[in-house]
């Protein structure tokens, strides 16, 4: 083949490769193809620590600062996607919703992963994002970067959700955990997990502090109490101990409000305050403190991060509560 035929044939490849480059980048509506216009993320107008942030009062506000204009999403890129739903300012929710139903869930709480969930290149663009952000995370028991690391744990959260890797639901745990019962006021059994680790949870204590950090600043109005502890969680805090050396888990506790043991009251100090949902998993519990000008002030333990202080309907819990109801001591 002589030099000038060689080439032509590099030119052949390299006009294919910029081709099937350039398709990577473009949707399909029915049999047209469409190619995507915006290239960069969009940047959401308030975000934690901006002024306006700290004038949300609810999660549902939060939520709502987190969407993006569907006419900008449908034009998007999707590598510029992947940075978009990554910069989402409540995107580390996700982090609360690590199983099938949960990842459903948040693809309707944030329309930008929605649209990301329905691109064919979404997974790859987000592995390379992932390789990227191992980079600037580095070690997860001694990041170097917590911001980056909290990306990283969304990004691989995305992932399994959309290859169908996450379990089917949250509430049975794997057999390896230690069970047990502990009982009701009156006397009906809880299953419960006794002294879970960070690795039980398939986590370090550096992510989930990095994680749980990201909570406390979408909601400034959050005090905290207690660090992240990986034994004990919100219905435990609630209905069992508020000590920091409980060592059960409990992910069911509705047998507390279904066997007489409390009964449906007012909100009021010391009474508890259970937030429904559509699925068991996505419940959670606290203790009243106080009312002050109106507002419920609460006491509850946020998955394996830590106890925190916090009106009632402005913490992450909130935003997937289909109702709240308050208990008291039969």
């Amino acid at each position: 083949m002589s030099l000038s035929a060689i080439a032509l044939l590099l030119l052949a490849v390299a006009l294919l490769l910029s081709v099937f480059s350039a398709a990577d980048e473009r949707g399909h509506e029915g049999n047209e193809v469409k190619a995507y216009t915006i290239t960069e993320p969009y940047v959401f107008p308030v975000v934690p620590g901006d002024p306006g942030w700290y004038e949300f009062t609810t999660s549902e506000q939060k939520i709502d600062a987190s969407q993006v204009p569907n006419d900008i999403l449908r034009n998007m890129t999707t590598g510029a996607l992947v940075e978009t739903v990554l910069n989402c300012p409540t995107i580390s929710h996700i982090y609360l919703l690590q199983y099938e139903s949960g990842y459903r869930l948040a693809c309707g709480l944030f329309n930008s992963l929605n649209e990301l969930d329905g691109r064919p290149d979404a997974v790859r663009k987000l592995n390379e994002k992932i390789e990227e952000l191992s980079s600037l995370a580095g070690d997860r028991e001694n990041p170097k970067d917590e911001a980056a690391l909290v990306k990283l744990l969304c990004a691989e959260i995305i992932v399994k959700g959309m290859t169908g890797q996450l379990p089917e639901n949250s509430v049975n745990p794997p057999s390896r955990y230690t069970t047990t019962y502990i009982r009701t006021p009156n006397n009906t059994n809880v299953l419960v997990y006794e002294d879970l680790s960070w690795s039980d949870h398939n986590t370090t204590e550096s992510s989930a502090r990095a994680v749980f950090n990201s909570y406390l600043s979408q909601y400034p109005s959050a005090v905290e109490i207690t660090t992240v502890n990986p034994k004990y969680n919100c219905h435990s805090y609630a209905f069992y101990g508020t000590s920091t050396n409980n060592a059960y888990w409990i992910n069911n506790a509705t047998a507390y409000i279904t066997d007489g043991s409390y009964v449906y009251s007012a909100a009021a100090s010391g009474r508890k305050v259970y937030y429904h949902a559509s699925v068991i998993a996505n419940e959670h519990s606290g203790i009243v403190q106080r009312i002050t000008g109106g507002v419920v002030i609460v006491r509850s333990k946020w998955g394996y991060g830590g106890v925190v202080e916090h009106p009632v309907n402005d913490c992450p819990y909130n935003a997937f509560a289909t109702s709240k109801t308050y208990w008291a001591l039969a």
